[in-house]
């Protein structure tokens, strides 16, 4: 019996001490799992750091040697700004107004009259005899803001990365050109980082548009409705199949005009108010 009792111990002990050696080997493995996910965590955070933070970039651009793209960061930013391709959309819905003065008001929007007479039996008087050039200086005022800001964040990402910056007075311009809205900055930067060094006088930034075009159309119907007292917008459609023009009459003799490009959406909206005859002049 004794022997059967020693047997017995000597079998749970043996059990025991497989199983704690189970145990342990399952805590190193335990461990090593938790030093793995550990170590690829800090790689991943080293790397989004280098791939993400300007600072980290500009470690691995002094380390390459490879040059900061100054046009095409502030290109990228221009064309993700929020105030900039707003500003030109609402100055172009509005008549080549950013903030219009003497409007006819349509669906929550403020239609600039760009020819207008008080009269009956009158043709109109064009507002705005040269639309392209204001229409640019009121396109320069809305999206002025956001050119400062990218001008702003250029700057930061260039110290950022390391670089000496000695920047000028900025001055901004806009011109409407065929399939183009230029932006042109004049912005004198030079930057400096170890051997390297570069100067800029500024920056034109040209943005896919059809402003020149629609801009255009609509003084042709302005120079109808000046001379004639009205248009017939049919033949633009003709002429121009891409070119989508609308004439909405009002109640008060105003009528609304919505000239907008298929492809781009984009709109040039107006009101005009010409030869208008009186209730009940026909009977």
């Amino acid at each position: 019996m004794k022997q059967k009792k020693m047997n017995k111990v000597i079998i749970y002990k043996e059990k025991k001490r497989k199983k704690n050696m189970f145990a342990e080997g399952d805590n190193k493995k335990a461990q090593v799992t938790i030093f793995v996910i550990i170590a690829i965590v800090l790689v991943a955070a080293v790397v989004i750091f280098f791939a993400v933070s300007d600072y980290g970039r500009g470690v691995i651009d002094r380390v390459s040697g490879q040059e900061f793209d100054v046009e095409g960061s502030l290109i990228q930013c221009i064309d993700s700004s929020e105030i900039v391709n707003s500003g030109i959309k609402l100055v172009l819905s509005q008549g080549g107004n950013l903030d219009p003065k003497f409007y006819y008001m349509y669906n929550n929007s403020k239609l600039s009259y760009l020819c207008y007479t008080s009269d009956n039996y009158v043709t109109c008087v064009n507002q705005e005899p040269l639309l392209i050039q204001h229409t640019e200086s009121e396109i320069n005022k809305a999206i002025k803001p956001g050119i400062e800001s990218c001008v702003d964040n250029l700057n930061k990402q260039l110290e950022n990365r390391g670089y000496k910056v000695n920047a000028g007075r900025l001055n901004l311009s806009v011109e409407l050109i065929p399939e183009n809205v230029l932006i042109k900055i004049k912005y004198p930067i030079s930057i400096e980082r170890a051997e390297q060094s570069k100067t800029f006088d500024g920056f034109d930034i040209k943005r896919k548009s059809k402003a020149y075009h629609l801009i255009s159309l609509s003084t042709s119907i302005l120079n109808y409705e000046a001379r004639y007292g009205d248009s017939e917008i049919t033949a633009y459609m003709v002429l121009y199949p891409k070119t989508r023009v609308e004439k909405l009459k009002q109640g008060d003799g105003t009528k609304v005009y919505r000239v907008s490009n298929r492809d781009s959406g984009e709109v040039f909206g107006f009101a005009t108010r010409s030869l208008v005859f009186p209730p009940g002049y026909q009977l």
